[in-house]
């Protein structure tokens, strides 16, 4: 009989971790080192990266990559980084995008601040292409880059753009 109640308790235990591992909250600002960004809901950030000193990179399929890396219909990722900033903002874009197809940059401002929104689209293999949108958001010296990349012609891509642009227009800039 000990030995079948120590086994119920070894199963209340590791149910109890179990719900409250679920009952834990993510956070809703991400604190990169020259930015803070709301989390959007249903999405997720990669805390090992950031831990690491690198870009805040958030995605909002759970990490499901469909076979080859590619993203899933619906799935975008989001990366935020930021550089020093360059004297010619449209001409340091034109030049990260060399190569690139469609690009398209408009001068734009957000928050007061002049901002520039390129999009563009990027073949990676025969037939599969991907969209990106791009904020480029000068402050101070530096340059912060908000990209998000989702599957050429998805069906949510005004819902993805807006929740990029959301994040943009929320993000302290430090």
């Amino acid at each position: 009989m000990y030995g079948r109640v120590r086994h119920y308790v070894i199963i209340l235990v590791l149910a109890s971790t179990q719900f409250v591992r679920s009952q834990t909250t993510r956070p809703s600002q991400i604190q990169g080192k020259d930015v803070e960004v709301s989390l959007p809901p249903g999405w997720e950030y990669n805390q090992v990266l950031l831990q690491r000193g690198g870009p805040i990179a958030l995605t909002n399929f759970r990490g499901e990559y469909l076979h080859g890396g590619l993203l899933p219909p619906k799935g975008a990722e989001i990366e935020i980084t930021s550089v020093p900033r360059p004297i010619q903002l449209a001409d340091y874009a034109s030049s990260e995008l060399r190569g690139v197809r469609q690009l398209k940059l408009q001068e734009i401002a957000i928050n007061g601040r002049p901002t520039l929104r390129v999009s563009y689209v990027d073949d990676v293999a025969d037939r599969i292409s991907m969209e990106n949108v791009v904020y480029y958001v000068p402050q101070g010296l530096r340059l912060y880059k908000f990209y998000m990349t989702f599957g050429s012609g998805d069906t949510h891509q005004r819902q993805l753009a807006q929740t990029l642009e959301t994040i943009v227009r929320q993000a302290v800039l430090k």
